[in-house]
């Protein structure tokens, strides 16, 4: 294995971890930080890239094309499951924001109240 091959096998180890972690506390519905596995993932994507992966160093180690595919797979996942949990939050805050309007709504500048009353 050239070094090349040694450091991106280092960082796909890294990376799968942190996906693994946060695509079962997203599937369990579980309180998580997303806020540093959010660092820490794009903290690993720049390292790989920094490795300067090449199709030849790919095409030496079918283990790593094996493993590169596998953790593209998990980001697809990952962001699959963000993407879900994002639109969940984006509801549940529109519905507390209606629920809070509705609250302190009054009626003083309802439009109807300024309609002039057909007599019949």
């Amino acid at each position: 294995m050239t070094p090349v091959q040694q450091a991106v096998s280092s960082v796909l180890n890294r990376l799968e971890a942190l996906l693994d972690t946060e695509i079962e506390a997203l599937s369990a519905r579980r309180p998580y930080d997303y806020d540093a596995a959010s660092r820490q993932k794009s903290r690993a994507l720049l390292e790989l890239v920094r490795a300067q992966v090449t199709d030849v160093d790919v095409a030496a180690d079918q283990e790593l094309a094996r493993r590169l595919r596998q953790v593209r797979e998990k980001l697809v996942r990952d962001r699959e499951l963000l993407a879900l949990n994002y639109e969940a939050s984006r509801e549940v805050s529109e519905i507390l924001s209606r629920a809070m309007r509705d609250v302190d709504w009054d009626g003083t500048y309802d439009s109807r109240i300024a309609e002039p009353v057909a007599k019949g």
